[in-house]
């Protein structure tokens, strides 16, 4: 892949700007030369003098891919090349500012440029020999920069980034002019980022003008006490958090005693009442017994009773039958006839009549 091929579908892109295909190769054509090289100064100039037909998102890609220390390299290439510089259309400002947005979003490693970027930024919009009006790099850090991170719930503090007061006022300031007329209120963040920016700043510049009037020496010695002092506030923090901490869990504790005690008061009432109704079921179970020992009793009387009321019963069938049995006994061997039938047809009724009178009855 050569450069060439890339300048050729530009030309071609240039003239067919709404010309979705032609752009896709465009960026294709650009994806493909960067897998195969490394980044130049001619890619870097063609790249930003075209940066509107693809936002330079391929180059932001390859960016984005690399090693600290590569795109830390690749920074420079970018940082110094003369038509960024140039700065024609605000082309160069454009790149800039999005890649910005890239390292205060934190993709890739990108995140290590940001006090260069926002250094070479504010060089640019501050660049008395070229100047850019309000209103011209307003549209362009608002379009390639304050667009891309309005969705962001956390921005970068103040004091982490290792930059001059002055440099710190003037990109804050920038950032305030461009939000300060939008009132809706997903920029209040970035509002609020802008306006604490000044104010650090404000302080940083104050503390160097006061640090500028010190001798070196006497400022390294300030220095260490001032990291001396940083060292034991940080100590102090932490052994405050740990009292916390561990108060946080005494108090836990406490609770957690508190709660057992109840529990265990609860089941000692609760096994004194099951004593008491042990010994109340154990008193029902001894009158229980002499209950069932005493219907035992009775029953064996009543079963005895019983059987002496049916063994005198059968007695005394047996005794009033004895008549009647003796006379079949008499004519048992008779022959029968009409007579004799009678005559037993009488006995029979005369036994049925016993029977009666004894309680067995036939119907």
């Amino acid at each position: 892949m050569e450069l060439s091929d890339i300048k050729k579908i530009l030309e071609e892109t240039t003239k067919n700007s709404e010309n979705d295909e032609l752009i896709k190769k465009y960026t294709e054509l650009i994806s493909a030369y960067l897998s195969e090289n490394k980044l130049n100064d001619e890619l870097v100039s063609l790249v930003v003098n075209r940066i509107d037909i693809d936002r330079a998102s391929n180059l932001f890609d390859y960016l984005e891919s690399l090693t600290q220390k590569d795109v830390q390299n690749a920074w420079k290439q970018i940082r110094d090349n003369k038509t960024v510089a140039e700065n024609v259309d605000n082309n160069g400002l454009k790149l800039i500012a999005g890649l910005l947005s890239l390292a205060v979003m934190k993709v890739g490693n990108i995140e290590c440029l940001t006090e260069t970027i926002i250094t070479k930024l504010t060089s640019m919009i501050e660049d008395e020999k070229k100047p850019i009006t309000k209103e011209s790099y307003s549209s362009v850090l608002s379009d390639f920069f304050v667009e891309d991170i309005v969705s962001l719930d956390e921005l970068p503090n103040w004091d982490a980034l290792k930059l001059p007061g002055n440099v710190n006022k003037r990109f804050a300031l920038a950032l305030s002019q461009i939000v300060e007329e939008k009132t809706d209120a997903k920029y209040m963040i970035i509002r609020r980022w802008a306006s604490s920016g000044v104010r650090y700043a404000n302080e940083q510049i104050e503390k160097e003008v006061i640090e500028a009037k010190i001798p070196k020496s006497k400022i390294s010695d300030l220095q260490a006490l001032v990291d001396h002092y940083t060292k034991v506030e940080m100590q102090l923090k932490e052994s405050v958090y740990e009292i916390a901490k561990l108060e946080k869990d005494i108090k836990g504790l406490q609770d957690e005693i508190g709660q057992l005690n109840l529990e265990k008061r609860s089941l000692e009432r609760e096994i004194i009442y099951l004593k008491g109704n042990v010994v109340e079921h154990q008193e029902m179970i001894k009158e229980k017994e002499i209950e069932i020992a005493e219907r035992k009793k009775f029953n064996e009387a009543a079963d005895a009773l019983k059987k002496n009321d049916e063994e005198g019963l059968l007695r005394d069938i047996a005794n009033e039958l004895k008549a009647e049995f003796s006379d079949f006994k008499d004519s048992e061997n008779d022959a029968m006839d009409e007579q004799l039938g009678e005559i037993y047809r009488e006995k029979l009724r005369n036994i049925f009549k016993i029977l009666a009178k004894k309680g067995i009855r036939m119907e």
